[in-house]
Order: structure tokens, then sequence, then C-alpha cells
């Protein structure tokens, strides 16, 4: 079932405000923006930004996994998972190195990874808990739940 096309100004304004109110996507996006400028804050002195900090966390729980792999994990595209890769590379916090099979690159990290991590995770904690204060632990659980759920609902379209 589908809406009528608005056709005056006040009718494409009360659709933006329906869709503003009601709209998973945009309250995702919104609230992602606003929590992402939060942990990078954090973050900055230890020269991992927030994308780079949730791909070493899961590289760091694995001895060593192919970018593919990585992407898999972290729900995203090769490419920007590549290019967060190369980042961190360069800044000696991971290497690459050659598969069982010499044909697929893998990723791992190395001390210097680990000890920015380190460094990483206290900044990355205090986000943390200043979000479970606001929140109130058993909201913050219940929303990381929710979402999660939402992300295992359509994840296999």
């Amino acid at each position: 079932m589908s809406a009528a096309k608005p056709r005056t100004a006040r009718e494409r304004t009360l659709r933006a405000g329906a869709v503003g109110s009601s709209c998973a996507l945009f309250a995702t996006r919104r609230a992602g923006r606003v929590l992402t400028q939060h942990y990078e804050e954090a973050l900055r002195s230890t020269g991992v930004g927030a994308a780079q900090f949730t791909l070493m966390m899961v590289l760091d729980g694995f001895r060593s996994l192919a970018v593919g792999e990585l992407a898999q994990h972290l729900v995203a595209d090769v490419t920007t998972v590549s290019r967060n890769v190369g980042v961190l590379e360069r800044r000696g916090f991971v290497r690459r190195t050659a598969g069982d099979d010499g044909r697929v690159r893998r990723v791992e990290i190395t001390r210097a990874g680990r000890d920015a991590l380190d460094r990483a995770h206290a900044g990355w904690q205090s986000v943390q808990d200043r979000l479970a204060r606001a929140l109130g632990p058993d909201r913050l659980r219940h929303l990381i739940s929710e979402l999660d759920a939402a992300a295992a609902a359509l994840g296999d379209d």
C-alpha cells in the first residue's frame, strides 16, 4: 500500500514530519551521528577513530582475518574495510600477511596496535559509562539488544 504523492508544500511538510517521527533509518542515523561524535572525541588522542576502533576490536579477537572476513564481521563493504586497514597499517597498528594458500592477504593487529587499542578502550569506556548513566544500564542493554534484533531481522535479505 503506497501513500498518495504529496501535492502541496503542507502535504510535503506533513509527510516529512511523519517520516521523521516514525522512521527507523532517520532515528538510527541521527543517533549514530551523535554517538559517533562522542566516541570520536573520546578516542581522538589515541590515533584511533571510531571506525578503526570497531575494526581493531574485531581483529583483536582473532589471530588474523582476511579483509573479506573482517568486512563480514563488521557488516561493512570490503572497500571501506580495506581503506581503514590501510590507515591502520600506515600507523603501524595492523599488518597484512600472506594467507595459508598465498592468495589471500590476512590482517593481524600488531603490538603497537594492541597498545593503541588499550588506550582507545579507556576513551570508549568513558562514553559507554556516560551513556549508561544517561539511560540507565538496563535501558542501554535493551537498546543494544533491540538494535541487534533489528539488524538480524533484516540481515538475511
